[in-house]
């Protein structure tokens, strides 16, 4: 008797592996390949930190199948992953530029992702006043 429920219970565990496999063989994946580059130069932004947020639906528990991967551009400004296909948000942070935010669609065998980061605009604020400061006078 005890030996066939460790089957059970060995059978019960490989069932998500089975599953996770099958999905994977069933082509559910995309090989992305992300290019981040400078808005006005055009050259490669290298070490740029990519994060990617998805929801692939509901897993085999029944729960959201979340993951956020976070990545680095290589010295080429590009970076390859396998990753789900569907919705995900995509988040790129270099120094020297401003974050760039963006939902994307992940479908079919391949895809790239363009990224054209923009360098920091000046910031305007109406509580500015003239640019001509008035100082206390001293007593």
């Amino acid at each position: 008797m005890q030996r066939f429920g460790g089957l059970v219970i060995g059978l019960m565990l490989l069932s998500p592996l089975a599953a996770i496999a099958q999905s994977a063989n069933r082509g559910d994946y995309t090989e992305v390949r992300l290019v981040v580059t400078d808005s006005e130069k055009g050259t490669p932004v290298p070490k740029a930190a990519i994060t990617l947020h998805f929801i692939r639906g509901k897993n085999i528990f029944g729960k959201k199948d979340r993951a956020d991967w976070d990545v680095k551009s290589d010295s080429k400004g590009t970076v390859m992953v396998p990753i789900p296909q569907g919705k995900l948000k995509l988040q790129v942070y270099a120094k020297g530029y401003q974050t760039y935010g963006q939902d994307v669609e992940i479908s079919g065998e391949e895809q790239v992702i363009e990224v054209k980061l923009l360098h920091p605009q000046d910031q305007y604020s109406a509580h500015d006043g003239p640019s001509e400061s008035k100082k206390p006078d001293k007593p």
